[in-house]
Formats: C-alpha cells, sequence, structure tokens
C-alpha cells in the first residue's frame, strides 16, 4: 500500500503552489507512519529483551540454555509433519519448547492466539489491555519459559507475588523522588 502511494506521489505532475504543499504534506505523512512503525518495532524488540526467564537448574545446564536461546527455529520439509500446539497435553508429551516464526507458522501462532482471545473474552478483559508494556512482557516470559509453566495460584498472586510487586512499586517511586528533588 505505501509504495503505491508512493508511487502516486512521485507521478504527480501538478505544479501549482497548492498542489505541491499538498505533495510534501502527503509525502510528509507518509515519512511520519514510516517512522512510527519503526518506532514502534524499536520498542517492542527493547520490551522484549527487558524480558529475562532465569533458568533454575543442576546438570542440565547445555540442556536447557540449547531450549531457552533466542535463535528462531530454522525450518526444514520435516516439520510440517510436526504436532501442533494443544495446551491440553500433559508434561510427559510435551518434549521440547516449540518455537514460532511468525511467516511460516501462522497456523499455530492463530492457534495460541485463539487460546489468549478465549481467556480475554471469558473474563472480559478490556482489548486495550492487550496494548500494554507488561502484557507484551508477560508472553514473552512465558514463551521463553516455555511448555510446562504452571500458573500462579491465587494465593501467589493475592499474597507474595502482589507483595513482591508492591515493594518494586515502591522503590520505583522512591527513584523517581530522588530524581525528582535531584532535578528541583
Amino acid at each position: 500500500m505505501w509504495p503505491m502511494k508512493e508511487t502516486i506521489l512521485t507521478k504527480c505532475k501538478a505544479r501549482t503552489p497548492k498542489a505541491l504543499e499538498a505533495k510534501e504534506k502527503c509525502k510528509k505523512a507518509l515519512n511520519d507512519a514510516k517512522r512510527k512503525r519503526e518506532e514502534k518495532t524499536v520498542r517492542e524488540l527493547e520490551l522484549r529483551e527487558e524480558v529475562n526467564v532465569s533458568r533454575v537448574g543442576g546438570g542440565e545446564s547445555e540442556e536447557v540454555t540449547c531450549i531457552g536461546s533466542s535463535e528462531p527455529h530454522k525450518l526444514g520439509s520435516i516439520d510440517k509433519w510436526t504436532r501442533a500446539i494443544d495446551p491440553k497435553a500433559t508434561k510427559s508429551e510435551s518434549f521440547t519448547q516449540q518455537k514460532l516464526n511468525k511467516e511460516l507458522w501462522k497456523e499455530r501462532t492463530h492457534e495460541v492466539h485463539k487460546y489468549i482471545a478465549r481467556w480475554v473474552y471469558t473474563h472480559a478483559i478490556p482489548f486495550n489491555a492487550c496494548d500494554n508494556d507488561e502484557f507484551k512482557q508477560m508472553v514473552e516470559a512465558i514463551g521463553q519459559f516455555g511448555a510446562g509453566l504452571e500458573p500462579p495460584t491465587q494465593y501467589d498472586l493475592r499474597e507474595r507475588l502482589l507483595e513482591e510487586e508492591y515493594t518494586r512499586t515502591k522503590s520505583l517511586l522512591q527513584e523517581h523522588e530522588a530524581e525528582k528533588l535531584k532535578n528541583r
């Protein structure tokens, strides 16, 4: 779509002041949109890099490192015969973490998105919550952890995790307060 609009702009032969002004506005709008998309992509990459799930393990460090690598899985001809993601599969059935490549695994990505959407719909989560940075970091952390992640219990959410988040938020506020006093 964008190359077509750029082509239309370059082919415009009108030389009146209004036409030139309109052409400049169009160029500026196209460049602004392109810049915003690039900034959004960079921001999302930065968010994903902030997520780091430490893996605790004894003698299996080589294997865990291999499983948790962030390199995309190279797809071959045999990959079309692999199992689809099934959240009902037991831990013993899911041997390795499956990496998703958006371009080549659109069907699998769509299946995962359906489970996320079902959860959003059944719990009346506002749609704009999916644009939240913490939501994106949560999805990345789950992906880094891999198969077999046990969800937190209600007790964990009410007690331990809430206390940890309160402490983290309080320390962030103190840092901002110190910065504010420093800049006065």
